[in-house]
């Protein structure tokens, strides 16, 4: 299990309602509808399990980041059905994985960020 796409890992961009994007890139930005070794099919999944709980994980651990404008998380749900934390990033985030999904990186924020910014 990869979660890192530079290693052979894939990226998947996540709707609003938890479902997964109908397609997955590589670190090239090859795209792919199925799972190379399962051949689940990206836009058939079901929305991920507890999504709720995992949004709710995510502000949590953010908000005990102070100083921070930009924080990137790596969580993955165990074998009992919890969602753990992996990986907290604060540094050398990409922008590419939104852009491979063809949504901007900072969504419904941009103008917002574009103002700080200025």
């Amino acid at each position: 299990h990869l979660d890192n796409e530079t290693q052979g890992g894939l990226v998947c961009n996540l709707q609003q309602n938890g479902r997964l994007n109908s397609y997955v890139v590589d670190k090239f930005g090859g795209k792919l509808l199925q799972h190379p070794n399962s051949n689940i099919v990206f836009a058939e999944c079901e929305p991920l399990p507890k999504y709720q709980a995992l949004k709710e994980m995510a502000v949590n651990v953010t908000e005990k980041i102070p100083y921070a404008h930009l924080v990137s998380l790596d969580l993955a749900m165990n074998d009992k059905g919890e969602w753990k934390l992996i990986e907290i990033n604060l540094e050398f985030q990409t922008i590419r994985f939104a852009q491979y999904a063809g949504n901007p990186f900072f969504g419904e924020f941009t103008d917002e960020v574009i103002e700080y910014c200025s």
